[in-house]
């Protein structure tokens, strides 16, 4: 295993999203212990590694959900802590695992809320919010769903309703917890597709936690494997899904020329 082992070394003059020595965890149960990561922006980047390894903690922490209690999370040089909720809100965007919509809500009424970040409380939607609105659910293909109840939709549609909220803060950073849950397969190649044309198309960064590893394969820039608590591996596909990573990480023997 040691020849897994590949500490990354954080920069915090070029890291743009970034975790030094985070240990982080739940109660009295620790999950990460001793974690560094950063992330570049502009890249389609997943959580990979099996069940109970510290995927969505990771993500947890990195986003502020749960307070790192040890380490530090820093966006941009600044460490998470020093930032106003509102004003990180117009650079990251966050997508819980299970995200609840109030009862009876609309469609517009849900993606609107994506524009508290860029108003005050008492502030109605301008114009420009409605604009947003339209073309946040334009771009995740539910145009003409404004007046539909969020509750009555198919799961891929509620996801998508979820992402147009997202889309309607008008960040450059989207990090999504395990976004394919519950989907089935059409629906989550449909969302990861999706996901992969917002990063080609407006330039946006997406992080992700994914179980999938040939829809990590092909749709991410880079992967993030992790074991334990612990960051083995991060590079491409290719550098971190090798034949002695998914042999020793997940058990699987693979054939020497699966990826000729």
């Amino acid at each position: 295993m040691s020849e897994l082992l590949a500490s990354t070394q954080v920069n915090s003059n070029t890291a743009t999203l970034a975790g030094k020595g985070l240990v982080s965890g739940y109660q009295n149960t620790l999950i990460l212990n001793g974690v560094d990561i950063e992330l570049k922006e502009g890249k389609v980047t997943s959580f990979i590694g099996p069940n109970g390894c510290g995927k969505s903690t990771l993500m947890k922490t990195l986003t502020g959900a749960i307070k790192a209690r040890s380490g530090e999370v820093s966006f941009l040089g600044k460490p998470l802590s020093d930032w106003k909720l509102k004003q990180l809100a117009k650079h990251i965007a966050i997508l819980p695992q299970h995200p609840a919509a109030p009862e009876g809500v609309m469609v517009e009424q849900l993606v609107a809320l994506g524009r508290v970040a860029h108003k005050k409380w008492y502030q109605g939607n301008s114009e420009r919010d409605k604009q947003v609105v339209s073309e946040s659910l334009a771009s995740v293909g539910l145009a003409g769903y404004e007046q539909r109840v969020v509750s009555t939709l198919s799961g891929g549609e509620r996801q998508r309703v979820w992402l147009a909220m997202c889309l309607a803060q008008e960040a450059k950073w989207l990090l999504l917890d395990e976004p394919t849950s519950y989907l089935d397969l059409g629906h989550q190649l449909e969302l990861l597709e999706l996901l992969q044309r917002l990063n080609k198309e407006r330039g946006l960064t997406i992080v992700y936690v994914l179980h999938e590893l040939s829809q990590a394969a092909q749709f991410c820039d880079e992967l993030v494997l992790m074991k334990k608590g612990q960051i083995l591996k991060q590079g491409s596909p290719l550098d971190v899904l090798t034949e002695h990573t998914l042999k020793t990480v997940f058990k699987v023997e693979v054939d020497a020329n699966y990826r000729r």
